[in-house]
């Protein structure tokens, strides 16, 4: 089969495979994330008919995203042959991904773990909830290593390319709690899809995960707003109780090792993680 790497000129391809989903990446989306990503797609006829991304975080974890086949084209395994040609791009790594209800079948045949769910909140804010009394405060460029430090041992993985990209947009907002001993939370807005997203969220608990969601919907009303929350549970329950309803859920898989994520609430996106 004719699968060759994934080049930045199959963005455009990517895109339309995507809007085919209804799913939300803009073309800005597309090119944030192939740009820390290698990948494959097959190709036929000059058209661009399935794709895949892998994400190395880090020596240790790599996610895999966009799994997109034509629809005129399903049913010829191409799905299972991208994935695969994905998997031996992670190199050995811990491979994570979220799977629709669709695709569960085809990992979990190649090896994925379901771990847990997460679930998509997302609407237009109709109007912000109350600003919560938190000692938060907005971080800048200058704050890299301090959130790096922070976040790669409780995600598991490395996102420095992800933070200093958000940390360097001026359309993005960055906010931290610190503690005697230094960062013990972190968040962030930038503009994803359909409006905004707010994620990652990594706090000690559901409560200050939630304080720091409605702190950055602060400004936002009238605007689209989306999380997505990790697990069914108090978070989960708290976005919904600021405005946002649920749309829809996926599974969270991995294979390879497993460590555990506790203070992981909310995620950048359903494909870097």
């Amino acid at each position: 089969m004719p699968i060759r790497p994934f080049a930045p000129a199959d963005i455009p391809a990517g895109k339309a495979l995507s809007d085919a989903e209804n799913w939300p990446p803009r073309l800005e989306d597309w090119r944030f994330h192939a740009a820390r990503s290698v990948g494959v797609a097959f190709e036929e006829g000059g058209r661009v008919l399935a794709t895949t991304l892998c994400t190395r975080l880090g020596p240790d974890v790599a996610g895999i995203s966009n799994v997109l086949v034509d629809r005129a084209a399903r049913g010829r395994g191409l799905g299972r042959k991208v994935v695969e040609a994905a998997m031996e791009l992670a190199e050995g790594r811990e491979m994570r991904l979220w799977a629709t209800e669709e695709g569960r079948p085809l990992y979990e045949k190649l090896g994925f773990v379901a771990e847990g769910v997460v679930i998509q909140l997302q609407g237009v804010l109709q109007t912000a909830p109350p600003d919560p009394d938190l000692a938060a405060e907005r971080l800048g460029p200058e704050a890299l290593e301090e959130i790096c430090a922070f976040d790669r041992p409780r995600y598991a993985a490395d996102r420095r390319g992800t933070i200093k990209a958000l940390l360097a947009n001026p359309e993005a907002a960055v906010l931290g709690l610190r503690g005697p001993e230094g960062l013990t939370a972190w968040a962030a807005r930038r503009p994803f899809g359909f409006g905004e997203e707010i994620g990652p969220v990594l706090a000690p608990d559901a409560a200050k995960a939630a304080a720091l969601v409605a702190r950055l919907m602060q400004g936002r009303a009238g605007r689209y707003c989306r999380v997505d929350a990790v697990a069914d549970g108090a978070f989960a329950a708290a976005v919904e109780g600021l405005g946002l309803p649920r749309a829809s859920s996926v599974t969270f898989m991995r294979r390879g090792a497993r460590t555990p994520l506790p203070m992981v609430f909310g995620l950048s996106d359903q494909g870097i993680g």
